[in-house]
């Protein structure tokens, strides 16, 4: 990989994007409980910028299709950099409700934007380069949200202030990478001159299974990484190890990630979409049961594994074959995405506020 090539920028720019958004994340996370924020109000943070997200995705692809993905993504870049630069005038956990809106909304003008580009850069190749392409990108921006949280943690420990300084700077550089970016790889043909592959029987049965599979799994997300922090706090577990239980997580993506990455067996395929629910449930009853930091990490990297098969199915179904409104599939398969991260904190700070805080994880079995 070479970061020359258009391509590689982008699979650069989702990991820096998804560290910013770790640090940035966890970053608010850890700011609400400093102030006292019950669980309900955590769920409530979880979830106002889960909202905002899906609500732009369900419009940002399609925008790009039209503008240009690169001013898109230029802006988004901006707009969630100065969200972020708000953190400093938060005295009370209910004022970052307006924050993360902002930042949710620019967010949702970043990643359909860019997965369609990658998209275009990848068409030359045809469904091979997709395939290989749509693979490091997925690797790097899970690396990147492993690596936050994890930096958060050390970051918070040192200056509360350095997470969001941070991401901040991260979200100016990227606007720069988008900026310098090309729209297309150097004699790349037109997006009407692309070749074309015959599509699948059944691609709309697939695209609409992975969609579901990748709601379920975003919803289990959404709730561990909202809500984990708390129960972690009680426990007597530091920041530290909060952040890399968290980062389990998106080990266990990263390591399904790679595995599907080096293979295409399992294209146009059922039993990957119908096994992992089944490992996500296990992983989640793990962590019901256990206060053990090994036995939490193991669960939700169960739990990871599952997301990781749903997510690149998701993604992979809603690009190939879909030439004229890539943008506008990039944008569905990221709105079902935020959804689950909306209602994962939503439902799981009531139960957690009501039944206590390890009732989420009974949801994310369910699910």
């Amino acid at each position: 990989m070479s970061l020359t090539q258009p391509a590689t920028r982008l699979i650069v720019a989702a990991f820096l994007m998804d560290f910013a958004i770790g640090l940035a994340g966890l970053g608010f996370i850890e700011l609400a409980i400093a102030l006292h924020a019950s669980p309900l109000v955590l769920g409530r943070i979880g979830t106002i910028g889960g909202l905002a997200y899906t609500l732009g995705c369900l419009v940002s692809g399609r925008l790009s299709d039209r503008i240009g993905r690169r001013r898109t993504v230029f802006a988004a870049c901006l707009s969630v950099g100065l969200a972020w630069s708000a953190y400093g005038w938060v005295v009370r956990p209910e004022q970052i409700l307006y924050i993360l809106p902002i930042a949710g909304f620019g967010m949702a003008f970043f990643w359909p934007p860019v997965q369609a580009w990658l998209a275009e850069l990848s068409a030359a190749g045809g469904k091979v380069e997709l395939h290989r392409n749509i693979g490091r990108f997925n690797m790097f921006w899970c690396a990147g949200l492993l690596g936050g949280p994890v930096a958060c943690g050390y970051l918070w420990s040192y200056s509360h202030s350095l997470p969001f300084v941070v991401a901040i700077a991260t979200a100016v550089l990227l606007a720069g990478i988008a900026w310098s970016t090309p729209r297309r790889a150097a004699g790349q043909p037109a997006l009407a001159e692309e070749p074309t592959e015959p599509a699948h029987p059944q691609a709309d049965l697939f695209l609409r299974l992975a969609w579901a599979g990748n709601f379920a799994s975003s919803l289990a997300m959404g709730t561990v990484k909202t809500l984990f922090p708390k129960l972690g706090d009680t426990l007597g577990y530091p920041p530290e190890l909060v952040g890399w239980l968290i980062a389990s997580i998106h080990g266990g993506q990263i390591l399904l990630f790679y595995v599907g990455s080096r293979t295409e067996i399992w294209h146009y395929r059922l039993e990957p979409l119908l096994l992992a629910p089944l490992l996500g449930a296990s992983g989640m009853a793990v962590a019901y049961y256990t206060s053990s930091p090994l036995w939490f990490a193991l669960g939700f990297a169960a739990s990871g594994m599952c997301a990781g098969v749903t997510y690149v199915g998701s993604l992979f179904y809603s690009l190939h074959g879909h030439a004229a409104d890539r943008g506008g599939k990039a944008g569905l398969h990221e709105a079902v995405l935020g959804s689950g991260l909306l209602l994962g904190p939503l439902i799981g700070g009531k139960l957690a506020d009501e039944l206590g805080l390890r009732a989420p994880w009974l949801l994310g079995a369910g699910t």
